[in-house]
């Protein structure tokens, strides 16, 4: 990262500021009114320059550009409060913060300590875009652009996965076997209602004979999970980072479905489960596994360079490899001739046909998490 500015125009001596007669210090086009106009003015003249900044940045382009000449420029924003147009499809928070920030009284722009905070949520609201998403990151890690895999995963699971510490009698009816084991071990009192709850299933007060297999079935899901979202940080420390989190939301999200039901570790571990999916790896990369074994039809599932986008890449009659992206949509799965298939399984025996696919590429880095444990019970709680 590289930083810089415009330099320093002005000492600040005291809590108001006037320039000499002779002019102003500084850079026209992102001067605050006040100063232009040769006025008394304070730190919020740089919360303005601040502003036009932002600006910039989220535009790409320079400010006041329809202006040849200095005169209408300095007519227009000092005294007709024109400012750069704002684009439309501007992150609403963002569009906001930029206008708080060149208002025309310098009294109702935003403090520094006001504005570190707004960005924050900005931030966070350009990583993610699933609005479960959002605020999981802003209510446990707002001021952090990661945190630790081991608290990240408590966390979700407390919000998502596990069972309230007072769940209703409906929750407790409805729980998976591995919430209800989980749930049972935190207290006797849990345990009494887990108890009965086995008894109402089964029978017994005691948990199923096969409770260990669906627990390590979770566990699976689980370190599915922590494969795509983990990043190295200091010390190989186990990171999760902010930008990484909105990725994978992008491809699986989102965290909770329209009715309610969080089924995103399901959804992951189905993708990575396929044995064609090689999950980030670049086009020539599969152009190089493909072309090992040189035979038509045969086919691999990846991540696409664009955000939440996956691609296909397969060898077609001639052993020529071919690159097809596959868009997915929030809560509506994969995009495929004007339909959406919510399994990659699914995805992928609609487009054989089309295709001509035969079978999958060997090789996939995912296939060692599922040893001993199979894929078959994946495909029961997708979307």
């Amino acid at each position: 990262a590289k930083i810089c500015d415009f330099g320093l125009s002005q000492e600040k001596f005291s809590p108001f500021l006037r320039d000499p007669s002779t002019g102003a210090k500084g850079t026209p086009l992102w001067m605050a009114p006040e100063v232009l106009r040769l006025e008394p003015f304070n730190e919020k003249c740089d919360v303005y320059s601040l502003g036009i900044l932002l600006w910039c940045l989220a535009t790409g382009d320079e400010p006041y550009e329809d202006f040849e000449e200095f005169e209408p420029f300095f007519r227009a924003v000092c005294y007709d409060d024109v400012r750069p147009p704002i684009p439309k499809d501007l992150l609403p928070s963002l569009a906001k913060l930029i206008e708080e920030c060149w208002h025309p009284d310098s009294k109702k722009r935003p403090s520094c300590g006001q504005i570190v905070q707004t960005l924050y949520h900005v931030m966070i609201e350009v990583a993610v875009h699933d609005k479960d998403g959002i605020e999981f990151w802003k209510e446990n890690c707002l001021d952090r652009q990661s945190i630790y895999w081991d608290d990240f995963m408590d966390l979700f699971l407390e919000d998502y996965v596990y069972l309230p510490d007072e769940p209703t009698q409906k929750q407790i009816e409805e729980a998976q076997p591995f919430q209800l084991s989980e749930y049972s071990s935190r207290n006797l009192k849990h345990a009494s209602v887990v108890a009965a709850e086995w008894k109402r299933r089964f029978g017994s007060s005691t948990a199923p004979a096969n409770i260990a297999e669906l627990e390590q079935e979770f566990e699976v899901k689980l370190k599915c999970f922590k494969t795509l979202i983990v990043t190295e940080g200091p010390g190989d420390a186990e990171m999760v980072d902010l930008e990484k989190f909105g990725d994978v939301l992008q491809w699986f999200g989102p965290i909770r479905d329209e009715d309610g039901e969080v089924r995103i570790l399901d959804r992951v571990a189905e993708v990575l489960g396929n044995e064609g999916f090689h999950g980030d790896i670049t086009a020539p990369k599969a152009q190089e596994l493909l072309n090992a074994y040189k035979e038509p039809g045969m086919y691999l599932v990846r991540f696409s360079s664009l955000h939440g986008q996956y691609a296909i890449t397969h060898l077609n009659a001639e052993k020529v490899p071919n690159h097809h992206r596959i868009s997915c949509k929030l809560g509506k799965g994969f995009y495929f001739r004007e339909k959406y298939y919510p399994t990659i399984t699914g995805l992928i025996e609609a487009v054989t046909p089309v295709l001509g696919l035969t079978k999958p590429c060997p090789g996939s880095k995912y296939q060692s998490i599922f040893s001993g444990v199979g894929t078959d019970y994946l495909y029961k709680n997708t979307l």
